[in-house]
């Protein structure tokens, strides 16, 4: 059995390995002294941003973390909504590559000239930014400041201790806010491959555009009410390509919206391979933008669909499926267009009539009997003549 001494001991000596752990990895990631010109800003960075697990933001009223490893990251201020890769991946790797170009003040009192004062509400544009391992230890920090002015790429930064300030030779890109982070792109879609789309509203109205052939170049607006037709050749088009680009201005949880509304459309996208794509459309109630809520679902349709359409049809599904996503006023009011918003009453061309009579000319209200020398008539007799007769002479 062993002795309480012993256990003691090893308890401590357990302790202390686990903290010098720590703090040598702290230390690996710029603990180590203040950096000199030339030297990475953040010492040993390259040596821990595996670690990394948590990214901690601190702007201005805004402080968010971002939650994950490798190019898999979500924000749970945004229900754990997928960040963008590209965006982190820049971050680390500025992080990682920025020197010292030049030593700046050490005074407190002139941090905020250089925006690297304490961020906060009162921390003007300062950026401060930590990396957590999967303990929530500090493997890094810094506070990203204003850019030096005529520089190029060159910030001003410092430790988020009282050491000096820096011109650091790497500009860093921190969104200050959550959405910053998120490809705000929900959907690139080649309106090619739709066949048909059909945009349901509650009260039983529906606005459908087809074509019959995938090669056919138009697409055609069915079940037109007698007496109307498509304002123009374009809007079966314009119907079927509404997913050809999709953005979004935020995205919420899904639980906290209610989508079984009287004013609520889905319009529904089947294409000729098997996709079906579904959104659906609720007002936001008092936005004072007029935006709109949309879920998103797919699946499949018909029995011979391809394996390669059920994985998309998959993928999609589980990318979107827990969220509501914002879509500014625009693009929401195109997903919910009535028969209204795509015909027009037809007006019936007049049918010309029988051409028109020119009406006889009217009888001249007295006519002589004779003509003046016409036979009959009265003419002067040869004594009435002057004297040589007919005039010759």
């Amino acid at each position: 059995m062993m002795r309480p001494n012993t256990l003691f001991a090893l308890i401590v000596v357990t302790l202390l390995v686990a903290a010098g752990t720590i703090w040598s990895r702290y230390d690996k990631a710029g603990a180590a002294g203040p950096p000199e010109r030339g030297q990475p800003v953040i010492k040993g960075l390259v040596d821990v941003l595996n670690d990394v697990r948590t990214i901690d933001v601190l702007a201005g009223d805004e402080h968010f973390q971002l939650k994950g490893s490798g190019r898999s990251w979500s924000l749970p201020a945004k229900a754990n909504y997928p960040a963008n890769p590209e965006t982190v991946s820049k971050l680390l790797f500025s992080l990682e590559r920025m020197q010292v170009v030049e030593v700046m003040t050490s005074d407190p009192t002139k941090y905020d000239r250089l925006g690297v004062g304490e961020p906060g509400a009162d921390g003007g544009g300062a950026r401060r930014v930590r990396l957590l391992d999967e303990n929530d230890a500090v493997l890094a920090a810094v506070i990203i400041g204003n850019p030096r002015t005529g520089s190029g790429q060159e910030v001003y930064v410092r430790k988020p201790d009282d050491g000096p300030s820096y011109v650091a030779s790497e500009r860093v890109d921190v969104p200050v806010e959550p959405i910053g982070w998120i490809d705000k792109v929900l959907m690139r879609f080649d309106v090619e491959r739709v066949q048909r789309v059909v945009l349901t509203h509650a009260d039983g109205e529906q606005v459908i555009a087809r074509k019959e052939d995938q090669a056919d170049p138009d697409f055609e607006l069915a079940r037109v009410p007698e007496g109307r037709a498509p304002k123009s050749p374009s809007e079966g088009r314009r119907l079927a390509g509404l997913l050809s680009y999709v953005t979004f201005d935020d995205v919420v949880d899904l639980a906290g919206i209610e989508l079984e509304r009287d004013d609520a459309v889905k319009a529904a996208f089947q294409t000729f391979d098997g996709l079906m794509i579904t959104v659906t459309t609720v007002p936001i109630d008092d936005d004072p933008d007029g935006r709109f809520h949309a879920r998103l679902r797919a699946t499949t349709v018909g029995d011979d669909v391809q394996p390669s359409v059920t994985q998309e049809a998959t993928a999609l599904d589980e990318h979107v499926m827990r969220f509501a996503f914002v879509l500014p006023d625009y693009k929401g009011n195109e997903f919910r267009r009535r028969l209204d918003d795509v015909l027009v009453e037809v007006v019936p061309e007049e049918q010309p009539g029988p051409p028109e009579v020119e009406p006889a000319p009217s009888a001249p209200e007295s006519v002589p009997e004779t003509e003046p020398g016409a036979e009959g008539a009265d003419v002067p007799d040869a004594e009435g003549l002057p004297e040589g007769g007919g005039g010759d002479g």
